[in-house]
């Protein structure tokens, strides 16, 4: 009996099924830790006028900046709730990137479209030094002329910011991310290679690493995690189809001393279920409903989570790491370093105790 070249519809929906409950489940293990509260009361809303601008970069020749206006409106203030209202007004072109600089820019902005400088009741920035900084930054020349214009750090740029440096600042983990971007690079052109890749994977794609969001690095991670042996062999029919030499000797490597390594695959689960969590309080901070008491719940919640990981997550992740191995026919063992030891000379002196 041939053995099939596609997989059935029916064990891609099987497999898409177990796929889904795994991620219900995950994200069902972190939100228990969230006490969030959406029932918060109109009335205790003071904040009326947001302005927040961020830095974004479009092109890379180019340096913008992003405004949005936040503002609330209500015909009644006793018997119609609030409603709080964003405007995105556009990207700005900016040249003098100091704090000052931007702060004019934004000014001239806020004037153009003909709006008092003075009725800002909030602004809200990322953690860069010409944007939040307490002498020469934006927030403290608003401030300035208008002190009722109250600061929020914003809550998402510094999460982002917090898994950025705790992964930056471990070897391992900067290897890890290393690894998934160079499977992504070496499927992503020619369109040859695309196909390989296409014929093995059809569920989830790969996509390249955010800079910028790390959080969202969850997608690249996500696709790799859940079909790890369909890579593997996705890469091997690259190394053996492949005419460049040198990108057959890459696919083989990345396919057998990487999603063959046991400590691969583990670190692969561990970052897929902190970016998970990560990422579910991002979106959460982001939405437009977002209040102060809910965003503190919200991160309270994931220090929760982190701390009830530290304590048992890390023995769920190698069950599932072992799992895992065992369906790639890998052992479940960490590699260990051969420790190289020099032959001694015949002249070399010896001295003895």
């Amino acid at each position: 009996m041939s053995k099939r070249k596609y997989e059935s519809g029916a064990s891609k929906r099987k497999r898409k099924m177990q796929e889904e409950t795994f991620i219900d489940k995950q994200k069902g293990s972190f939100l228990k830790y969230l006490t969030t509260n959406k029932n918060v009361d109109n009335e205790q809303e003071e904040i009326n006028v947001a302005n927040e601008p961020e830095q974004a970069n479009v092109d890379n020749n180019i340096e913008q900046i992003n405004i949005e206006i936040h503002n609330e409106q209500t015909n009644n203030l006793s018997t119609t709730p609030i409603e709080v209202k964003e405007y995105f007004l556009g990207f700005l072109v900016v040249e003098n990137t100091t704090g000052k600089g931007l702060y004019d820019a934004i000014v001239d902005e806020i004037k153009n479209i003909g709006l008092d400088i003075n009725d800002v009741r909030g602004q809200g920035y990322d953690n860069g030094s010409n944007m939040k900084g307490k002498l020469q930054g934006v927030r403290k020349r608003l401030l300035d002329i208008n002190p009722r214009a109250f600061y929020t750090h914003c809550g998402y740029h510094s999460l982002n910011l917090v898994i950025c440096d705790m992964a930056n600042s471990c070897e391992k983990a900067s290897e890890f991310f290393g690894v998934i971007q160079c499977i992504y690079s070496i499927f992503a052109s020619p369109t040859q290679r695309w196909k390989i890749l296409q014929d093995n994977i059809s569920n989830l794609t790969l996509k390249s690493l955010s800079q910028t969001r790390w959080e969202s690095r969850v997608e690249s991670v996500k696709a790799i995690r859940f079909q790890a042996p369909q890579l593997r062999k996705a890469l091997l029919q690259l190394s053996k189809k492949c005419g460049d030499p040198k990108i057959k000797s890459e696919a083989k490597c990345l396919a057998t001393y990487e999603l063959e390594n046991y400590e691969f695959l583990l670190g692969m689960i561990i970052w897929y279920d902190v970016l998970i969590a990560i990422n579910t309080v991002s979106k959460s901070l982001q939405s437009n409903d977002m209040c102060i008491d809910d965003a503190i719940d919200q991160l309270n919640g994931l220090l929760c989570f982190f701390e009830e990981y530290r304590e048992n997550g890390f023995e769920k992740a190698l069950d599932y790491a072992k799992e895992l191995a065992l369906e790639m026919n890998v052992k479940p063992e960490f590699r260990e370093k051969r420790i190289i030891q020099r032959n001694r000379r015949y002249d070399e002196n010896v001295h003895l105790l």
